[in-house]
């Protein structure tokens, strides 16, 4: 049988990683005298602080206009590190009602994260809604006012392990989510549920933790496409408490848009939040949880070059453009016929690496193992992101090439053709 295709695996194409804009970058750093002490020494992430609020700040053009350093923190790029971190600082096991997170979504390591905090009973889940919404913010609104409701009536009126100077703010839930092109199924947050979520962490104390490192991988017909304000936008033209904490923080990682092995992101939040998150672990007041100082200098680089943003607009952005077109036509020409319903709204902007897809209700849960076995095509199974979900597959297209997504497509919808002609007809006799 031919060569294995994997449209499971959510990483890009060793062909798509900037391996000589890194190589150019490394050597700017280290042989710079003004450069390389900075990089090779333990110390304040202040100038990649600038570089990130500068490209921000650009790329998005916030209504509250120019995007303060003090505003960003460098992390490890990692979002459990990051979400840890968060928990850690911000919450109190028996003061914060939940931990909201909107599925389908991998939970497990949400689950792990939340039990560190002592949360591990407040894991609540959301569906993302029928109507395009991306979070059913009414479901939402209901547990909100319900958590509060039994928050009154079995405990105290203030944080009971975590209170005093150490811990100024303690927020009553969080809410974690990918806003923009979310894995698995490709949704995106309309603007008009984004102000609604904002108006409601504020009325009921919540935190809104937004991973938004697929926002910068989006197109329309005409190539890139402004994006979305973010949550955080908009909580910071809104804020009632100036110099207060706020209620939504975005973060990022340079994992998705460079390298996967490119381990710093950052946050972007209210200065006061930025300032007591930098309290967190080790890196105590450096506004900094990133694990290497020298890669945070070579992608202070990348970004004061310009470098990352001509990666982006020239080569990321083009190639994955053409690989979903190629995934959307041949599932419109060839699985839809078979009963395959594409779930992701591709009618309006479309970005990410994902796609979601429901299949017939002629497949049972031996297709995928024949599609493996039989067709050498993987698909990443619905079940892995919630209960429920066997009859829906994610589709990665940043891994395989152009002309593997449609040699596996066309497999896909041959191994369905088999898969059909196969199954009894329901009431034959």
């Amino acid at each position: 049988m031919s060569h294995s295709l994997d449209l499971s695996k959510a990483a890009p194409t060793p062909c798509l990683l900037p391996a000589m804009s890194l190589a150019y970058s490394s050597y700017q750093v280290l042989t710079h005298p003004y450069t390389y002490a900075g990089a090779l020494l333990v110390g304040e992430s202040s100038e990649l602080r600038a570089a990130i609020s500068g490209w921000l700040g650009g790329y998005y053009a916030p209504d509250g206009g120019a995007i303060d350093e003090a505003r960003v923190a460098v992390t490890a790029g990692v979002a459990e590190s990051t979400l840890a971190a968060i928990l850690g600082r911000f919450t109190d096991p028996v003061y914060t009602r939940a931990v909201w997170v909107v599925v389908p979504a991998e939970v497990e390591w949400l689950k792990g994260i939340a039990g560190d905090a002592g949360l591990d009973r407040k894991l609540r889940t959301l569906p993302e809604g029928s109507n395009g919404e991306g979070i059913d913010v009414e479901m939402f609104e209901s547990g909100l006012r319900e958590e509060e409701y039994w928050a009154h009536s079995a405990r105290g009126a203030g944080p009971i392990f975590k209170e005093g100077d150490r811990y100024p703010k303690i927020y009553k839930s969080i809410l974690y989510l990918q806003p923009t092109f979310k894995n698995p199924t490709g949704s995106t947050i309309p603007l008009p549920i984004r102000k609604r979520l904002v108006e409601l962490a504020r009325e009921y104390d919540v935190l809104i933790v937004a991973e938004e490192d697929f926002d910068f991988l989006r197109w329309g017909e005409g190539g890139v496409e402004s994006p979305i304000p973010r949550l955080c936008d908009i909580d910071r033209v809104t804020m009632n408490e100036p110099g207060g904490f706020g209620n939504a923080i975005s973060c990022g990682s340079f994992s998705r848009v460079i390298a996967p092995g490119c381990r710093v992101g950052w946050i972007e939040g209210s200065s006061r939040f930025v300032k007591e998150f930098g309290k967190t672990g080790s890196d105590h007041g450096r506004n900094s949880t990133t694990a290497s100082k020298l890669m945070e200098a070579i992608i202070r680089n990348l970004l004061s070059t310009g470098i990352l943003q001509s990666h982006l607009s020239e080569v990321l952005i083009p190639v994955y453009q053409k690989r979903h077109s190629t995934v959307v036509s041949a599932v419109a020409t060839s699985l839809a016929p078979l009963g395959v319903n594409l779930i992701t709204d591709t009618s309006r902007t479309s970005g990410g690496w994902f796609l979601w897809m429901q299949l017939p209700n002629y497949c049972d849960a031996s297709f995928l193992k024949c599609l493996e076995k039989d067709y050498n095509v993987i698909l990443a199974c619905g079940s892995e992101f919630g209960v429920g979900l066997e009859d829906f597959v994610r589709i990665c297209f940043a891994w395989e090439s152009e002309e593997a997504l449609a040699e596996a497509l066309g497999r896909i919808s041959k191994c369905l053709g088999d898969f059909r002609a196969k199954t009894p007809v329901s009431g034959s006799g």
